[in-house]
């Protein structure tokens, strides 16, 4: 069963990366984070900070796999970045084998609609909404193991962050 854990508003660009750094850093091998909201919302931007909370290095470029459906990237844990948008059902999610693939690492799926039914049980859920030009809004779901341990990410502030997180990866929200 679903649960609603946190929403925060007015999130900035440099607050959205700060999230993915404590998220990234809290995630353990098997975890599936999947992430919905409009275009430009700021999917890829938190994933590209969620990377370099994963340990994926300062010099990789994590950019959105919209026409290659996934990338993978090596760090703490590998992350298997995918986004769903180009998928026609969730029987092609099956054949792309993602689960199996990040099974050691950190599954990141953007566009979860696009494989209803194929997105396990045990996700953290991250929609994301556009508040305005240069503000997010964030609301986290999913059952209560996986939101008792990203609590303490989704609370958490600014210290501890390494300053790169918020270099240009791609563009802002």
């Amino acid at each position: 069963m679903q649960r609603e854990l946190l929403q925060k508003t007015a999130l900035s660009a440099r607050a959205l990366r700060t999230l993915g750094w404590h998220l990234g850093g809290r995630c353990v091998a098997g975890e599936v984070i999947a992430l919905s909201g409009p275009l430009g919302a700021g999917k890829t931007l938190l994933t590209q900070a969620l990377a370099r909370g994963l340990g994926v290095g300062f010099d990789t470029r994590v950019t959105s796999p919209t026409f290659t459906v996934v990338q993978a990237y090596e760090g703490r844990l590998g992350l298997h970045h995918a986004d769903l948008y180009r998928l026609g059902s969730a029987d092609e999610l099956h054949e792309i084998g993602l689960f199996e693939q990040s099974v050691d690492g950190v599954a990141v799926i953007e566009w979860p609609e696009h494989g209803a039914g194929a997105i396990p049980e045990g996700a953290l859920w991250v929609f994301i909404t556009v508040e305005g030009p240069e503000t997010r809004g964030v609301r986290f779901a999913g059952d209560e193991a996986v939101l008792a341990r990203f609590a303490s990410a989704l609370g958490a502030g600014e210290e501890g962050v390494d300053p790169r997180v918020y270099s240009h990866d791609g563009d802002d929200p």
